[in-house]
């Protein structure tokens, strides 16, 4: 599997590298700029970025200034409070699926209704 960053491919050594690596890598993918442009704007060489894409670990001070590049900065928490937003971004999840669930059961049950006032015993 390869994904497109900008004019460069992520390869599937990119997916093994740390879960920061991934991160700022799929908030380059989703930039608007192109590798040149954050490479400039950064100070971080193009060639830099394309090892990173290689799966080489960059210096801290690279990857906060890539990030600030595409208007994010990197901070520290504790493992407490990561585990906390881990569990409220899975129960987001739940409450999205339930919410989706609701709404095909209401859409089943305005259905019903119309065929009991049609006649028509087919729910479509």
């Amino acid at each position: 599997m390869q994904l497109m960053v900008s004019n460069l491919k992520l390869k599937n050594n990119v997916m093994n590298c740390s879960p920061l690596m991934k991160e700022v890598m799929g908030l380059v993918k989703q930039s608007d700029l192109d590798m040149t442009s954050i490479a400039d704007k950064s100070g971080v060489s193009q060639q830099g970025l394309r090892n990173w894409v290689k799966g080489t670990d960059p210096r801290l001070s690279y990857v906060v200034a890539v990030l600030n590049t595409l208007g994010f900065d990197l901070g520290v928490m504790s493992m407490s409070e990561n585990e906390l937003r881990g569990r409220i971004e899975e129960l987001e999840k739940q409450v999205k699926e339930l919410a989706d669930t609701v709404n095909e059961l209401d859409e089943l049950m305005t259905k019903f209704v119309v065929s009991q006032r049609t006649g028509d015993r087919t729910i479509p």
